[in-house]
């Protein structure tokens, strides 16, 4: 008798090791989630500076051609 009511606590706690190990994987995904963003966004915004940057070179090299004509 002792045999057959042993496994269901031990089926309860793999099935709590289980769903405290989903709960995990779910806030490690909405991490990842959340850092796909962050660095998506800093791209973009990198990318903007970086265009930035060369127009304004463009209008260095401009100014700079323009003095030594002179």
């Amino acid at each position: 008798m002792e045999n057959e009511s042993s496994p269901a606590p031990e089926r309860m706690k793999i099935q709590m090791q289980l769903e405290a190990g989903m709960e995990m994987l779910q806030d490690i995904t909405g991490q990842i989630e959340l850092m796909t963003r962050l660095r998506e966004n800093a791209l973009k915004k990198w990318k903007k500076k970086s265009k930035n940057y060369s127009k304004l070179m463009d209008h260095v090299e401009a100014v700079e051609s323009l003095r030594n004509r002179k």
